[in-house]
């Protein structure tokens, strides 16, 4: 009866992954057709430099506009804009 229950959970729990993933795909289509599905987010550009020590300068580079989708999900190799703005902080080596 156990392992009933856990294959009916498991099986909802995929149907609703995919009623998601599909449903944030059908909207971020919708907002294509409308115009640019595409927002902007300003982020904050640092670099981390290592020097002969061992230890490592970080400069901050400035602030730049990045590209994101208006989805839930990421769509054409971009973020989502809720998880940029959450990351703001953009670090290179």
């Amino acid at each position: 009866m156990r392992m009933r229950g856990l294959t009916s959970w498991l099986s909802l729990s995929v149907i609703l992954l995919i009623g998601l993933s599909a449903a944030d795909y059908i909207v971020f289509l919708y907002h294509q057709r409308q115009g640019s599905p595409l927002s902007f987010v300003t982020v904050r550009e640092f670099v981390a430099a290592p020097l002969k020590n061992g230890r490592y300068e970080y400069d901050y580079l400035g602030d730049m506009d990045v590209p994101c989708v208006s989805a839930l999900l990421p769509h054409q190799r971009m973020s989502p804009c809720w998880w940029v703005s959450v990351h703001r902080d953009h670090w290179n080596q």
